[in-house]
């Protein structure tokens, strides 16, 4: 099972990756944590793992997920900055 809280993400997915996930349907669960799932086995995703792990071709996560999603992405990378942010508290009180 993939989760994922914005539909469009898992979309993203199965556009980049037909022959892997264009089949799985994108289902909703409304109150979950996650409202947004595909099931596939574990071998699919972890191919699909790989070929995005292969297409790694930035040094700033932030900054490229910024450039990729545009004005329309703006709030999905403000939510990222906001998770930077708090982790980086976190690591600060490490002794």
């Amino acid at each position: 099972m993939v989760r994922a809280r914005v539909r469009a993400h898992l979309e993203a997915l199965q556009a980049r990756f037909p022959e892997l996930l264009g089949s799985c349907e994108i289902r909703e669960f409304p109150g979950a944590d996650y409202a947004w799932r595909i099931f596939v086995p574990k071998s699919v995703w972890a191919e699909v793992v790989r070929c995005l792990v292969e297409d790694i071709d930035y040094d700033n996560f932030k900054a490229a997920t910024a450039r990729r999603q545009g004005p329309e992405g703006r709030a999905y990378v403000e939510a990222l900055h906001v998770v930077w942010s708090t982790m980086l508290g976190l690591q600060r009180q490490q002794p």
